[in-house]
């Protein structure tokens, strides 16, 4: 939790499923007229990127067919040769040039003079679905079942949250959650035949519950070892998860800071809380414990025994066996007077997901896998303390 100076981390984003890959991503075209040519993208300088994506501006191919590379450069390999009028969300505008998200796990460069761009109409990326695929009402496991896909079936991608994805039927407008895995990428337009908005009556309603990323802005929190990974990157990426998972289940979420250039101080993280009336307070850390590299697991701490202890052993719980590690001996709860807790009137506690002086679990921290199983059992231990497990 300690503060170290703003490294990036070297990887290659996959920025539509929040996946962060060492690997390239050979992406399969159905509608492509010439075969693609899959290389290697090159590794490149990048801050880690909140899970959350949501997909509002396009790129439309004008002519008869575009190559898209792994630069912005003409001279650039080319990632794949992509067919007119196919339509790639797009992930920024730099110069000439284009970067955007070509399949699960994977981006690209296309010149600015071969494309339209458009902000979120009728023509949308497709995303095909695996048939006898659950379907759930939120993020989690926990969220009730819908029934399954019948068949192979084409849905609109309108959010990505960890390792979920929320979609809607292009046929009936109806708005579901499903799991990446059960995801081929697509081509294609499509309109939406009803409205996307949905008011959500979950098992939370009712519940103002605050989370609180640690660090941000000129306070980076702390940088792991033998990997330059920013403790404030992977509390957002997680409370970015967790957010989706709670307004899923109907609460009112407030976050304390949502970019990784914010700075919040300890005193308004409070004061957001107190000032809400929060039911519960939230904070997302990761650990340090340089003299032992081989400590690990999550520890969650509270300071008030009356307002929070329960609440602190109750998410606690969730992580003796299955996040990160198992560890019981590592896996504890603690009372401590941290100033996020002392001083706030609410029910509140800090949770520490993983060290990042333990080389394995700094190499899990950036991966939506790792964000994806701590904000579940955040998620979950918060259902226990209200009675909702079943």
């Amino acid at each position: 939790m300690k503060g170290f100076s703003r490294i990036k981390i070297l990887s290659v984003v996959g920025m539509i499923l929040g996946t962060i890959t060492l690997h390239p991503f050979v992406a399969e075209m159905e509608k492509v007229e010439s075969a693609a040519s899959v290389q290697s993208a090159e590794l490149q300088d990048t801050s880690l990127l909140d899970d959350i994506k949501y997909f509002d501006s396009w790129i439309g191919v004008t002519s008869s067919v575009a190559n898209i590379r792994t630069e912005p450069n003409i001279n650039a390999p080319i990632l794949l040769k992509a067919p007119g009028k196919s339509w790639f969300p797009v992930i920024s505008h730099e110069g000439k040039w284009y970067k955007i998200q070509v399949g699960l796990e994977q981006t690209g460069w296309i010149s600015d003079g071969i494309v339209q761009a458009k902000s979120v109409s009728n023509q949308l990326q497709l995303i095909k679905v695996k048939a006898e695929t659950p379907l759930f009402t939120g993020p989690d496991l926990a969220f009730r079942s819908t029934g399954k896909t019948s068949e192979m079936i084409i849905f609109l991608p309108l959010l990505v949250n960890g390792n979920w994805v929320k979609i809607v039927s292009t046929k009936t407008g109806e708005i579901s959650w499903i799991t990446k895995d059960q995801i081929s990428w697509e081509y294609g337009q499509s309109s939406v035949p009803h409205s996307m908005d949905a008011e959500s009556n979950g098992i939370l309603k009712g519940k103002t519950i605050i989370i609180d990323a640690g660090h941000g802005g000129k306070d980076e929190g702390a940088i792991g070892v033998k990997r330059l990974i920013r403790e404030s990157d992977v509390n957002l990426a997680v409370a970015n998860v967790l957010e989706q998972k709670l307004t899923a289940a109907g609460a009112k979420v407030i976050l304390t800071r949502r970019i990784n250039d914010q700075y919040v101080s300890l005193a308004d993280r409070v004061k957001i809380s107190n000032d809400n009336h929060a039911d519960l307070f939230i904070s997302i850390h990761q650990n340090m414990y340089l003299p032992d590299p081989k400590v690990k697991g999550v520890k969650t701490y509270y300071y008030n025994e009356d307002l929070s202890k329960e609440l602190s052993q109750d998410i606690e719980s969730q992580f003796v066996s299955p996040v990160p590690t198992g560890s019981k001996t590592n896996v504890m709860t603690y009372q401590d007077a941290l100033y996020v807790l002392d001083q706030d009137e609410r029910p509140s506690v800090l949770v520490e997901g993983c060290f990042l002086s333990n080389s394995s679990e700094l190499e899990r921290s950036i991966y939506p896998e790792f964000h994806e199983r701590l904000s579940t059992g955040i998620y979950h231990g918060i259902l226990q303390y209200y009675g909702l497990n079943s």
